[in-house]
C-alpha cells in the first residue's frame, strides 16, 4: 500500500520503471525517498496513506457523538475568569485523554451586546462522553480544582455560593452533542 502511495506522490505520470523500483525498494530506501520530499508532499503522502488505511473514508464526513459544556457565565471579574479559562483549557486538552478540544470565546463583541450576554464569558468544552466529563481525569485533576476556585470567585453572584454559580450559568448547555468531522484527519488539519 505504501508503495502505491509513493507512486501516487510522484504524480500520475510516474513511469512503470519508477513504480517497479519502488516495489523493489527496501524500507530504508523508502524512508530515504520520503525524507527527500518537500514537507507539503510528505503531508500529502501521509494523508493518502491514512485514506487507504481508513478504507477510502477520509473524504466522507461523519457525525460523532460527544458531551459538551457550552458555558455562558456572568462575571464580576471578567479578567480573572478569562485568564483562568485560557490556562485551564490548555491543561485540560493536554492532560485529559478524553477531552479533545476546548474553545474559549470570551465576551460577545456585537455592536450592541444583548442584555443576556453582557459581562458574560463563553466557552465550549468537549469530552468523548459524559463519563469523561464526570470521571476522575477531569473532576479530580488538581488544576481543575484551581480553575473552579477562580471560576466561582469571578461569578457575578459569587457571594451566593453554589446557588449563585447556577444563576450565573443561566443560558449554558451541558449535555450530548454531535460534531462533524473528517475521519482520519486530526483536528487542525482541515
Amino acid at each position: 500500500l505504501a508503495l502505491t502511495c509513493l507512486s501516487f506522490a510522484m504524480g500520475s505520470g510516474a513511469s512503470s520503471e519508477a513504480s517497479e523500483k519502488l516495489v523493489a525498494a527496501s524500507a530504508a530506501e523508502l524512508q530515504g525517498f520520503v525524507a527527500e520530499l518537500p514537507a507539503e508532499d510528505q503531508k500529502k503522502l501521509l494523508l493518502a496513506l491514512k485514506e487507504i488505511e481508513a478504507g477510502g473514508k477520509n473524504g466522507t464526513l461523519e457525525w460523532k457523538e460527544c458531551f459538551v459544556i457550552f458555558g455562558q457565565y456572568t462575571c464580576k471579574d471578567i479578567s480573572l475568569m478569562t485568564k483562568a479559562a485560557l490556562k485551564d483549557a490548555a491543561i485540560q486538552v493536554r492532560e485529559e485523554p478524553r477531552a479533545p478540544r476546548m474553545t474559549i470565546m470570551g465576551l460577545a463583541t456585537n455592536e450592541t451586546v444583548p442584555a443576556d450576554a453582557k459581562d458574560n464569558v463563553f466557552w465550549i468544552a468537549e469530552f468523548e462522553s459524559v463519563e469523561a466529563w464526570a470521571g476522575p481525569d477531569h473532576k479530580e485533576r488538581e488544576t481543575n480544582k484551581e480553575f473552579n476556585a477562580n471560576f466561582m470567585a469571578s461569578g457575578a453572584s459569587a457571594d451566593e455560593g453554589m446557588a449563585g454559580m447556577v444563576k450565573d450559568m443561566a443560558g449554558s448547555y451541558t449535555g450530548p452533542a454531535l460534531h462533524l468531522e473528517k475521519p482520519g484527519v486530526a483536528s487542525g488539519e482541515h
